[in-house]
């Protein structure tokens, strides 16, 4: 059984996903939060 404070409270993911936006490691993809390293041909020194 769920309960409703399992459930992630939106306005903590959008305050979180607009904090990890601002760092350079991360970035939101289609709502998905994903370390830049993650993406497909991501990284760090792909980005210049």
């Amino acid at each position: 059984m769920r309960y409703p404070s399992d459930e992630p409270n939106q306005a903590e993911t959008d305050a979180a996903e607009a904090i990890f936006a601002r760092l350079p490691e991360f970035d939101v993809v289609e709502g998905e939060l994903m370390p830049r390293s993650a993406r497909p041909g991501g990284g760090r020194a792909q980005r210049r």
